[in-house]
């Protein structure tokens, strides 16, 4: 295998756009107590998911749920910028890390990427593309209502390093960072199709009943690796260079001034769109975690979340 030229550090891109609809209400409530640094117009009213609150069982510590997903990159130590990509709220979320935190997150500065209305998940690459700041410093590309045990700059060394020992260069692929859930439960979630011995990507199971999902034995349990909202995207420059054509921009501008309607076109500007083309040509490899994770879609999985902070491996 050719020597492999590894990157100092990462960017880091977080989608917190959501509404939070699934989640109680009184958790999404803005409360001086927990938002102390939003204008007083904004207590009590329901504030984006972003700043719904979390409060760890074990410490009695109380953040809005998007610092408990920064923690993940900030732990790293090889992450020196974040954007911040939101939608509904994203005022509240600027001024948030403004007034709270001096425009940084434990001393990386943070960026704010507002849409006007919903542009799709791809929609933050579109924007840097657009205004020719695509880098080609590598980027992890997150669900910012996720949460991953693990370094992620290792899944990062481990993915290009596994893309070299395939032949694939890795400013030419995408690194999906997989989780494993009971074979039993893979319905509920994108389960990759990925060969175990290379980790080469070749395709995706959206929810798609059990028995069309792989799996892996272990101990004599079977687990199916899943999507688990974690990226890392090597050269977005050059990546996105062949990906991101005029259909997928143009749709997505569209859709933030208004004109489309963004249910008949949502396919088109998701991420998971571009990668099952970028998986179709064999340029995506997975690399797995053993840890922790979790998606936040819902009051039951927050709670549930709740009584494993702070103790997950990445504080």
């Amino acid at each position: 295998m050719a020597s492999v030229e590894l990157a100092e550090n990462l960017l880091s891109i977080a989608l917190a756009g959501g509404k939070g609809t699934r989640l109680a209400s009184e958790r999404k409530r803005l409360q001086r107590a927990t938002h102390p640094h939003l204008p007083e117009s904004a207590w009590g009213t329901a504030g984006p998911k972003a700043l719904a609150s979390m409060r760890s069982k074990k410490s009695g510590v109380v953040k809005p749920m998007i610092e408990w997903h920064l923690d993940i990159h900030a732990a790293c130590g090889r992450v020196n910028g974040l954007i911040l990509a939101a939608g509904e709220g994203g005022n509240l979320l600027e001024h948030h890390f403004q007034a709270a935190h001096y425009g940084s997150y434990q001393g990386i500065p943070v960026e704010l990427l507002v849409e006007s209305r919903p542009a799709g998940t791809i929609a933050p690459i579109v924007k840097l593309h657009s205004d020719g700041r695509l880098p080609e410093q590598p980027i992890v590309y997150a669900n910012a209502d996720n949460l991953l045990e693990g370094n992620l700059y290792d899944y990062y060394r481990r993915g290009v390093l596994k893309a070299a020992a395939c032949g694939i260069d890795a400013a030419d692929s995408v690194i999906d960072v997989a989780a494993l859930v009971p074979w039993e439960e893979s319905s509920h979630y994108g389960a990759l199709d990925m060969e175990p011995d290379t980790g080469i990507v070749r395709g995706f199971h959206e929810k798609s009943p059990k028995e069309n999902n792989p799996f892996i034995e272990r101990d004599g349990q079977r687990w199916t690796p899943i999507n688990s909202g974690f990226s890392i995207i090597p050269n977005p420059y050059q990546l996105f260079g062949q990906y991101l054509n005029d259909k997928i921009i143009c749709t997505s501008q569209s859709l933030e001034r208004g004109e489309l309607e963004y249910g008949e076109h949502e396919g088109t500007v998701k991420y998971e769109s571009v990668y099952e083309q970028i998986a179709a040509d064999g340029r995506m490899v997975a690399v797995i975690s053993e840890g922790y994770w979790t998606d936040l879609g819902s009051e039951e999985k927050v709670r549930a979340a709740e009584k494993r902070l702070p103790e997950l491996k990445f504080m």
